[in-house]
């Protein structure tokens, strides 16, 4: 109502009052899931803006909008092309070699220091690193689902931009994507877990705003390679969803909601009495309307939902409400490049048919989600794939005729096992 009684020529005889009134404006269209206005206005905004701090904050908006509507590729797209004028240039498609010198360099900036020590840099003040660093943040996400080679560079350059130029709030969620870059793809779990720490000691010495929700769900799911289910309490991930959605930060409210999905599963809580909490949570992302969030809520829920069903029609059907759209949805997936809604939705499958005894539809499920595990390494699901796996993979081998096809089976038995083992020596 408020743009309707400007002026038409407002953008020139009352610039600062109109740039205000159309960011607030783009910013509530965005709250309340009119995506399409606000990508509309905000194209004004960025067309009649006059400084690059200006535009950022529309960038941001676009992002987070692009996000919700589960446009990944669209995300880093629009990522990369603001973070250029803001002074970071980051290759489309890096190369291991750029990344390894990433790693290097953030290892010879810290230096003798302790990882606890970051928590004393300076603060970083220069409101175009702090712009860009938001960008950085924001971007992450997309890149960490779909993005397997994009991701640890952005995480990286994140955590050298703060080591090089101090913390603010936001170096909070640097480190926290860091730690999970170090427990799962760098393997490095007793540095993610220092990382960790370092990120909760920034959220109780700094007021982190809307970044307070994604840092409660990232500890939480790094948390579990040193703690027991038991010892990470629900009301923690509930707190998440309630600072997400009050501080309008819906993406990481509703990764707190698939947290309290899953560890409520698998931290051996009373399904018939936690399920109703799954279903409550799941029509929250849907009002919500962040899509990537939908699917995943629904395919986690889906592992209590096939153990509490009391016939079996449909057994292992996880996304959908048939073979025939379960199968539509994971082509479109794959396509995508969805690596994470693929491997929580075989993970699903791979744990029903376990429970039936049906250990090679099991088998042949965890087969396909071990395609697409390293995108979820360092997050609480990962152990279980490799624990479900094995069985199914032992299970199979009882009844499986060919020596070779048997010793393969074993062979990677074996592998998993060794790799719990390592882990067992974390926990």
């Amino acid at each position: 109502a408020g743009l309707a009684l400007l002026p038409p020529d407002s953008w020139q005889t009352e610039y600062e009052f109109t740039l205000a009134l159309h960011v607030e404006t783009v910013e509530v269209y965005y709250l309340n899931t009119r995506f399409e206005d606000a990508e509309q206005l905000g194209a004004v905004v960025l067309q009649e803006a006059q400084s690059l701090l200006e535009r950022v904050k529309i960038y941001e908006l676009k992002i987070q909008s692009q996000y919700a509507q589960f446009q990944l590729q669209s995300v880093i797209e629009t990522a990369l092309e603001i973070l250029e004028p803001l002074g970071v240039v980051l290759p489309r498609t890096p190369t291991q070699e750029q990344i390894e010198a990433e790693e290097n360099l953030i290892k010879e900036l810290l230096g003798d220091r302790k990882i606890e020590d970051l928590a004393n840099l300076p603060e970083m003040t220069d409101p175009y690193q702090l712009a860009a660093l938001r960008i950085l943040l924001t971007v992450t996400s997309a890149t960490i689902i779909t993005d397997p080679l994009l991701c640890p560079l952005v995480t990286m350059v994140s955590v050298k931009f703060c080591i090089q130029n101090g913390n603010s709030p936001l170096a909070a969620g640097a480190y926290i994507f860091y730690a999970q870059l170090l427990c799962g793809v760098l393997k490095n779990i007793e540095w993610g877990h220092q990382f960790c720490q370092l990120s909760l000691m920034l959220k109780d010495k700094m007021e982190l705003g809307n970044l307070k929700a994604l840092v409660i769900h990232y500890s939480i799911g790094i948390r579990h390679w040193k703690e027991s289910f038991r010892d990470i309490p629900l009301e923690q991930m509930q707190e998440g969803i309630q600072v997400g959605i009050e501080t309008g930060n819906f993406e990481n409210a509703c990764y707190n909601a698939i947290d309290y999905c899953l560890y409520s599963i698998f931290g051996g809580y009373n399904l018939p009495e936690f399920y109703p909490k799954h279903e409550e949570y799941t029509r929250l992302t849907i009002k919500l309307k962040q899509v990537y969030s939908v699917y995943y809520i629904e395919s986690a829920k889906a592992i209590a939902a096939n153990l509490l069903k009391e016939n079996l029609d449909n057994y292992g059907l996880i996304i959908g409400d048939s073979w025939e759209e379960e199968e539509q949805i994971l082509a479109a997936w794959l396509e995508g490049n969805a690596l994470w809604l693929l491997f929580i939705t075989y993970l699903s499958k791979t744990i029903a048919f376990s429970y039936l005894n049906q250990f090679d539809s099991a088998l042949d499920a965890a087969q396909k989600a071990d395609l697409y595990g390293g995108s979820s390494a360092a997050y609480v699901v990962f152990p279980q794939h490799i624990f479900y796996y094995s069985l199914a993979l032992v299970s199979v081998c009882q009844s499986e005729s060919t020596p070779l096809k048997k010793a393969e089976f074993l062979n990677k038995a074996r592998s998993n096992q060794e790799l719990m083992k390592e882990w067992a020596k974390y926990a």
